[in-house]
């Protein structure tokens, strides 16, 4: 009878495996081509039968008469003998293979190695017990059905792959030792065997499961518990350590997270000294940034309002450790900031009225269309958690090497040292809301602080580096820079010659020092689309938006950088540098005849451009 075709889908082509019990017997010294001494590396074992197997489908038996089973891979002498079927754990090769008293037999060869001598000698005192095949079904046929227990499918063609040395046994007919035995249970008819032995073989597959679930539990527990330590050791003393005691403990990540919580709110951080590769995060993980809650920042500054809001304070005093510097109201830590410029949550705008409604559909309320921050992911420097004004050597002139004839003395020439120097300057926002919206608004009064206040600081900072005017608070952007390229476009209508202009002022001045992308406006974009490179559009147009790139380079969209524009670069020497996390205060007293509650975002930082010959600038793509 031929199975179910669905069943030989799933079935073909899978790789299964059997387990079976081993008992070491070394070849004998005589049998041995190389003769390796007292040293017993050789061993034979039987590595399957065709003792039926229950598997999900219904019993199983391999067939082991001629063309049943291929030997070709598994005899060939290159199929590996593994440890628990990990592939990453060769620790043998199976020299030969062959079927005899209708079961297969290998001759196994265990490597010299630290670990393969480890199970050689296990399986030589009766540690190791247990042999496994790995093997792939080509075909099967069913040989016997039942109303009462599980269908009976003999396989047809089957090919083993390789065999390991396992934990946990399922075939007993079959190991090292057993291959030359035959016993009166062996026989017994398949009917017989079936009858007699599926309740065993449940409750042993049973085990063998729950065995290998508990070892797949333990290992990604204390996977979770290094990975969070490993988040968390640069700031925190003796994480790493704590991790290890929680995993001996029988703890979990939870435990550990609690234990840095309350690290956090002793302030117990290593003090990392200004500029010494901090990325200025006090190591939130995901979980903790979205706990970080906005609203609770606010109303803990308003006064007699009774709002929990010890996880917020906590964050705000560690951000102050790291900095050492104190808020005028609490620090949002660099965790958050990033978080919600990542975030593209749900936010509510208008009045506070407008939220504070029985039936408001929150899960329907549409944003503001907003600019896209562009300039960390075009890959500027971001230095982060710095105090003090900055300053980066940089040299300005090479020195001059001359030729000289013999007896004459080499002219002298100076390497020159400048520095490009960082100062804060302060960006800040501000929104009046009503204290009743942030007692009662639902549900986004702490969206409309994440997406908007925060989110308007941030693209301003954005729109600094590449046009900031350097007057009037701002920093000084890429556009205001000295040695900045600024190619020939003819105004609306740029050629394909004019756009390579852009990589070629920057190599020429030997100023492409790291990987370089464009910037562009969205009109930009269009334009370069649609320029064809030569006379006609066979061959092809200057930007491609099929792989996002334009003449191999790729390119990011963004409306900061200024209408018509187009900047190319080494993003790399954009350093935006920011002393601080954005510093968050309430004032409830301005508007306080009126209940309304002013919250104010701040934020210190400062653009520098390590050479201005590394970007290329035009205003005149579009008109």
């Amino acid at each position: 009878m031929e199975p179910n075709q669905t069943l030989l889908d799933k079935i073909n082509g899978e790789t299964l495996q059997r387990t079976a019990r081993l008992q070491a017997v070394p070849i004998p010294e005589a049998d041995r081509a190389d003769g390796e001494g007292a040293e017993q590396y050789r061993f034979e074992l039987s590595f399957s039968s065709e003792d039926p197997y229950e598997r999900w489908f219904g019993m199983e038996i391999l067939g082991h008469k001629k063309g049943e089973i291929n030997l070709e891979w598994m005899g060939g002498g290159t199929a590996p003998l593994l440890l628990q079927h990990d592939h990453d754990q060769v620790i043998g090769v199976i020299e030969k293979a062959w079927i005899a008293e209708r079961r297969g037999k290998a001759q196994v060869r265990f490597g010299k190695g630290v670990l393969a001598s480890e199970i050689r000698q296990d399986v030589v005192d009766g540690i190791r017990t247990n042999v496994s095949v790995g093997y792939r079904v080509h075909k099967m046929v069913l040989t016997e059905q039942s109303d009462e227990g599980p269908d009976t499918y003999r396989v047809t063609e089957w090919e083993p792959l390789e065999t390991s040395i396992v934990s946990i046994p399922a075939d007993k007919t079959v190991g090292v030792g057993r291959s030359n035995q035959s016993t009166k249970k062996e026989n017994t008819t398949m009917s017989e065997k079936a009858e007699n032995t599926p309740d065993l073989r449940i409750i042993e597959n049973a085990k063998a499961e729950a065995a290998r679930d508990a070892v797949k539990t333990d290992r990604k527990r204390r996977q979770d518990l290094l990975e969070l330590a490993s988040a968390h050791e640069q700031k925190i003393k003796g994480v790493r350590d704590k991790a290890e005691s929680i995993y001996n403990a029988d703890g979990t990540a939870a435990e550990l997270q609690n234990w840095i919580l309350e690290r956090y709110a002793k302030n117990d951080l290593i003090n990392l000294r200004q500029g010494a590769g901090t990325d200025g995060e006090i190591g939130l993980n995901d979980k903790e940034i979205k706990r970080f809650s906005f609203l609770k920042a606010i109303r803990s500054q308003i006064p007699g309002d009774t709002v929990d809001a010890g996880f917020e304070v906590e964050c705000s005093r560690a951000t102050a450790k790291l900095l050492r510097k104190d808020p005028q109201g609490l620090w949002i830590p660099e965790d958050v900031r990033r978080g919600t410029q990542q975030q593209r949550d749900l936010t509510v705008a208008g009045t506070g009225s407008n939220i504070v409604a029985t039936n408001l559909l929150a899960d329907q309320y549409i944003d503001v269309l907003r600019n896209r921050l562009a300039v960390e992911a075009l890959g500027a420097t971001v230095l982060t958690g710095l105090t003090g004004d900055i300053a980066i050597p940089k040299s300005s002139a090479a020195g001059t090497a001359y030729w000289v004839t013999e007896g004459n003395a080499i002219t002298e020439s100076q390497l020159t040292l400048t520095q490009v120097t960082g100062t804060p300057h302060t960006v800040g926002g501000l929104t009046d809301v009503s204290r009743k919206t942030i007692i009662q608004g639902t549900p986004d009064v702490e969206q409309l602080i994440r997406n908007d206040l925060v989110a308007v600081v941030a693209r301003a900072v954005d729109t600094a580096c590449f046009v900031g005017s350097g007057a009037a608070g701002q920093p000084l952007g890429i556009l205001g820079t000295s040695g900045v390229n600024n190619p020939t476009v003819t105004t609306g209508t740029p050629t394909y010659a004019q756009i390579l202009d852009f990589i070629g002022d920057i190599m020429t001045d030997n100023a492409d020092l790291g990987s370089m992308k464009w910037c562009m406006t969205p009109e930009v974009m269009v334009k370069l689309a649609a320029t064809i490179k030569h006379a006609t559009a066979a061959g092809g147009f200057v930007l491609d938006l099929g792989t996002q790139s334009m003449l191999g380079y790729p390119y990011v969209i963004s409306l900061q950088v200024g209408a018509n524009s187009m900047f190319f670069g080494v993003w790399s020497q954009l350093i935006l540098a920011l002393w601080s996390g954005q510093d968050l205060l309430v004032d409830p007293y301005t508007g306080g005849n009126a209940g309304t509650v002013r919250i104010r975002v701040l934020q210190d930082c400062d653009v520098l451009i390590r050479h201005g010959q590394s970007f290329a600038y035009d205003d005149a793509v579009t008109s």
